[in-house]
């Protein structure tokens, strides 16, 4: 996925905001609620242009030392493509 997005975009960055409400951490289980933006410039140009907006739960479990994504949703903020739908498309 990320070999083609970077073919059509000339840099890529990722904004990842705490959203209200509190993250659930426990010793060997995590939640952790961000907002995050997914922005790209195309080509030589100086624009930005959003290719996902979204909001995502992602829950953790350690396991023998290490923490490991165990689920993750993806949930639609607006109309515009989500995390899930870009990664979709671009596989």
């Amino acid at each position: 996925m990320l070999l083609n997005l970077h073919t059509r975009y000339s840099s890529i960055t990722i904004e990842l905001e705490p959203m209200p409400g509190s993250d659930e951490l426990g010793a060997n289980e995590a939640k952790i609620y961000r907002a995050y933006s997914i922005k790209a410039r195309t080509g030589d140009t100086a624009e930005v242009v959003d290719i996902a907006l979204g909001n995502m739960e992602l829950h953790y479990k350690r396991l023998f030392g290490r923490w490991y994504i165990h689920k993750w949703y993806d949930y639609r903020s607006g109309s515009a493509p989500t995390w899930g739908l870009m990664k979709h498309e671009n596989s």
